[in-house]
């Protein structure tokens, strides 16, 4: 008969391959699930300037739109030339690097819940975030928000890992990682600072003055070895330029609370929003400040920044979607202390039913959309038609612009930007380029606007004549037939 020792050392092997399996399967799974509504189309104006721009950059080196943030354009260099290497097509290579990047998610995710919470409750977080729908929405095509997400997350997860190691590699690997994050989004490392100067306030007794600095010292190794592998002169000028004028753009604090708000509640689903909420409350009512406020303070940080940004969309809040997790399933996990059935039964099954209800109450009502941008390449078919009627004429458009031409490398309209800069409280435009139009018209050739222009037309009451050309769902695209400067009002007619 065997003994409790003969049986330790196989339960532990098995505790460790469990560590190992148990997250694997989850990023298994989230493959499939990514793979299946990965998007034909790149998704968001961002994302085709930066699929241009890397085009732009193998062809003749030029360093064009975003390289003020070189990781992520790094990722649509190396994603393009494999995809021409392999005869793939670019979207759908860039796209499936957006799945791979969405799935690096889940083993820091699960091991975070499961160092904080339990391994029950790592599992169930795990599940419910594999069938997220902010996840699906925002990590099956290739954004600057999904790439700085990868690295934020395995920041903070390789952050709690050298606190207890105490060793070289890992505060030099944290570095590595959190100048990736830096690098790939940079107000997504900010993001994530909140949670680790917790994480680090939380285990300070237990470091002495010279481990501290020389943690410090590996993590600024780590950090310094990035930037200098991403950063070029030009990618340096580009940040530069970017930060000096970024905040006078487009930032004053305060400003956009209801439309920030709403904005957080459309892109995380009302459901996963109010069961954060109650989860948060659970864990105050039963004492568990840390994780409640390691949590808390992660969400607020990305909303207290957003309530200040006059352009909030709605992939900026996939970067709260793992703390997210974190107040749900562990609020569910002290659900064991207060619920109970029986004599000690713990109630387990509320943490499959908050699972359940994430799954159920947050994909469903999306999954109809979900099912329609997998097969239908609506930006293609906008994008093309609009290249086929307006040919090499004058088309003034806004963020459509990239989009219209991607899908007209090879005849692209004449696209031009009206409004050039949106300030809180100021609107900028062109007056040159009011000043081409005209002279186009005087020389009788068409001056094509797409809808959102004659919006601004119209709230800006400019003395316009226009004749609808094309329509296609809310896309709409106009022929201007008359367009005079003079009547233009409300306008700061700086050329920004």
């Amino acid at each position: 008969m065997r003994n409790s020792d003969d049986r330790a050392p196989k339960d532990e092997g098995a505790g460790k391959l469990w560590l190992v399996g148990a997250p694997l399967i989850f990023v298994a799974l989230y493959i499939l699930v990514g793979m299946f509504f990965r998007r034909p189309d790149m998704g968001d104006p961002d994302s085709y300037r930066q699929a241009l721009s890397a085009l732009a950059y193998l062809e003749d080196g030029t360093y064009s739109a975003y390289w003020d943030f070189p990781l992520t354009m790094y990722t649509f260099v190396f994603g393009t030339y494999l995809a021409s290497v392999l005869g793939l097509g670019q979207l759908a290579t860039l796209n499936t690097l957006a799945v791979l990047l969405g799935a690096a998610g889940v083993w820091p995710l699960y091991h975070l819940i499961r160092k904080f919470v339990s391994p029950q409750s790592a599992a169930f977080a795990s599940a419910a975030y594999v069938l997220s729908p902010t996840l699906i929405r925002y990590s099956t095509y290739l954004s600057h928000e999904i790439v700085g997400f990868a690295f934020a997350i395995w920041s903070v997860y390789l952050f709690e890992l050298a606190l207890e190691r105490r060793d070289r590699l890992t505060p030099i690997a944290f570095g590595l990682f959190f100048g990736a994050a830096f690098s790939a989004r940079t107000n997504g490392a900010a993001f994530i600072a909140p949670p680790l100067l917790m994480m680090f306030l939380r285990k300070k007794d237990d470091f002495e003055r010279p481990d501290i600095a020389r943690f410090a010292a590996f993590t600024l190794l780590g950090f310094a070895g990035c930037l200098l592998l991403m950063h070029r002169p030009e990618t340096v000028l580009r940040f530069k330029a970017r930060m000096d004028v970024w905040f006078l753009t487009y930032y004053e604090i305060g400003q956009f609370v209801i439309r920030t708000t709403g904005t957080a509640i459309q892109s995380l689903t009302p459901v996963l929003v109010a069961t954060t909420i109650v989860g948060a409350c659970v864990l105050a009512y039963r004492r568990k400040y840390f994780v409640a406020l390691l949590g808390g303070a992660w969400i607020m940080t990305v909303y207290l920044f957003y309530i200040g940004m006059n352009i909030c969309r709605l992939k900026f809040f996939l970067v709260v979607l793992p703390p997210c997790m974190l107040l749900v399933f562990a609020g569910a996990d002290q659900l064991d202390a207060v619920l109970r059935f029986g004599r000690e039964r713990p109630l387990h099954i509320a943490k499959g039913a908050v699972a359940l209800l994430l799954i159920l109450l947050s994909l469903g009502p999306t999954l109809p959309e979900l099912l329609y941008i997998r097969q239908s390449n609506d930006d293609e078919l906008v994008a093309t038609e609009i290249g086929r009627i307006v040919g090499r004429e004058l088309l003034f458009t806004t963020s459509l612009m990239p989009m219209i031409d991607y899908y007209n490398l090879d005849n692209p309209p004449e696209t031009i930007y009206l409004i050039v800069e949106l300030t809180p409280g100021t609107r900028q435009f062109d007056p040159e380029a009011i000043q081409l139009a005209q002279l186009r018209l005087r020389q009788r050739r068409p001056v094509f606007a797409t809808g959102i222009i004659i919006d601004h037309f119209k709230l800006l009451n400019v003395d316009f004549d226009t004749e609808p050309v094309w329509e296609y769902k809310s896309r709409r695209l106009f022929r201007i037939t008359r367009l005079n400067l003079g009547g233009m009002a409300g306008f700061d007619r700086g050329a920004g």
